[in-house]
């Protein structure tokens, strides 16, 4: 009796579970273009590697700040010599000189004597004539530049992965509309066939059928290879280590209103982070100029040690030492107003390749707002080309059914039709593409454009 309850709940369990595997499996199988771009960012290899370089370009940072702080460092040797300097200053540092070490021959030849010495020093750049923090803030610039980078690059992923799911989604239709054209062209070629037998159609029109039934199985094997291609390139984009198993792909949207065409000329020179980072790096060559003229100015450092020397491995006789020391490059060969001229040159480069980059900017705006302008015109006349295809293959094949056309000019009809439905497929990819080439040109392309 303790266990009817137990087993009427794990027979409640299973019946859940077998009502929900099926649901859980076609959400599974079911890809929305959002879903795919989302695991794109987080897992793609490229992009990890680029985040990786952008931590670099920050740690850069932290290496130069602790270029500013004081450096401590400890030290201990050991020295067994009979050298008359080493042996009569180990005595001295040691404290353990007395009258007798001082005559000549114990000076010019004395017995071997070991030093054990320890030592604690410390450093501190009071002036580095403004190098550390050129330095450090260069480095700042650099890293923001890198970030800046990394947010393009993931922009332009995202461009590869819509280009690449809309390739997926129209090889995918071409295949099923393929896959029933061969259908109807066997169901053709019976109907040939049959009317062979019948006296009412010739031999050649049974071998144009069936020439078409051919072509229709190439067109198959072509858009199934073609799909396949872009399955596994959609898997690689996502960081996945197997290719996708046909999933359902979903038709993706992307809203571009007027008000946004109307602006997105002005926007994209405020948006379009590669060049705010290209401006990152022309502010960091600046910086480069400032160190390398600070390098010819005086440095000064703040230095004290502590040490302890000792006959056996013991912190014995320690000795302080505080100073400041201050040096100054007069002359070495050129070397640093070589540089000054490098970094000056560099810094002019780059004002060049940023005037050259907005107009370049300026350029893809436009011409990827007169592609859109060309797909949707593509796309609104395939639809009136396929309506056309598609009515005159009616006609043509109610007249064949009369007796009163060839089955040439069908199968032709038919090719006519076929052709344009995938065009009309090629143009739906098209506009979708083109929306995405025009976000990303203005600088507006993220995870949020794709609906």
């Amino acid at each position: 009796m303790f266990f009817m309850p137990n087993i009427l709940i794990n027979r409640y369990i299973i019946m859940i579970i077998l009502l929900c595997t099926p649901v859980l499996s076609d959400a599974a199988d079911m890809l929305s273009l959002k879903q795919i771009i989302s695991h794109t960012v987080s897992h793609n290899r490229q992009l990890m590697a680029s985040q990786e370089g952008v931590s670099q370009a920050n740690e850069r940072i932290n290496d130069i700040k602790g270029k500013r702080l004081p450096h401590v460092d400890v030290s201990t040797a050991w020295i067994y010599s009979n050298s008359p300097l080493h042996a009569f200053g180990s005595k001295l540092q040691q404290q353990s000189l007395t009258a007798a070490d001082f005559a000549v021959n114990t000076l010019n030849n004395p017995s071997y004597q070991q030093n054990y010495q320890s030592r604690l020093g410390l450093s501190l750049p009071l002036f580095a004539g403004g190098t550390l923090q050129a330095a450090t803030n260069q480095a700042e610039k650099s890293a923001q530049a890198a970030a800046l980078d990394f947010e393009f690059q993931k922009q332009q992923k995202i461009y590869q992965v819509i280009v690449t799911y809309m390739q997926s989604l129209q090889f995918s239709q071409e295949l099923e509309n393929d896959k029933q054209a061969v259908k109807a062209a066997e169901k053709r070629w019976l109907d040939a066939q049959a009317l062979q037998s019948k006296g009412m159609a010739l031999k050649s029109d049974v071998m144009d059928a069936h020439v078409y039934v051919l072509r229709r199985q190439v067109a198959v094997d072509e858009a199934s290879n073609a799909y396949q291609a872009s399955l596994e390139q959609l898997a690689l984009l996502m960081g996945l280590k197997k290719p996708l198993n046909e999933p359902v792909l979903a038709q993706p949207e992307i809203d571009i209103d007027n008000a946004m065409l109307n602006g997105l000329q002005v926007k994209a020179s405020e948006k379009r982070v590669d060049l705010q980072a290209l401006q990152m790096r022309h502010d960091a060559l600046s910086l480069q100029r400032d160190i390398a003229y600070g390098n010819n100015l005086p440095h000064v450092n703040l230095v004290a040690a502590q040490e302890w020397n000792s006959a056996t491995p013991a912190l014995k006789h320690g000795n302080a030492m505080v100073g400041v020391t201050v040096s100054m490059n007069l002359f070495n060969g050129g070397s640093d107003q070589a540089k000054q001229r490098q970094a000056e040159s560099a810094y002019a480069a780059t004002q060049w390749k940023i005037a050259n980059q907005r107009q370049l900017i300026a350029n893809q705006v436009r011409q990827a707002r007169r592609a859109l302008d060309v797909a949707k015109n593509k796309l609104t006349r395939e639809k009136q080309v396929l309506q056309q295809t598609q009515e005159s293959l009616r006609i043509l094949s109610l007249r064949y059914k009369q007796g009163l056309e060839t089955t040439s000019h069908v199968l032709d009809a038919q090719v006519a039709m076929d052709h344009s439905q995938v065009a009309l497929l090629r143009a739906q990819s098209d506009l979708m593409i083109a929306k995405a080439a025009l976000l990303l040109a203005a600088g507006l392309l993220n995870e949020g454009a794709v609906s």
